[in-house]
């Protein structure tokens, strides 16, 4: 298809190219999503594995796994217990 799609109004099962933008709104994504340029606003389900950098958390962190003992550990090395 060489021109520009302007509106579906079924199901699209499969995309084998790229998809370079999206105007509204995905409300489910089934499979995996490898690369977002762009920022996520919000996720309504569970993020599994973050390979980059959390810059910002604004809820509630339940479990920090690893780094929270690192950075708890580092917290009270400075202190002088006896």
């Amino acid at each position: 298809m060489g021109g520009t799609v302007t509106d579906i109004g079924g199901t699209v099962t499969e995309i084998g190219g790229t998809v370079t933008e999206i105007g509204g709104t995905v409300t489910d994504i089934g499979g995996t999503v490898t690369d977002i340029g762009g920022t996520v606003t919000d996720i309504e389900g569970t993020v599994t594995e973050i390979g980059g950098t959390v810059t910002e958390v604004g809820g509630v962190v339940v479990l920090a796994g690893m780094r929270f003992e690192i950075v708890r550990y580092e917290l009270f090395k400075s202190f002088d217990f006896p």
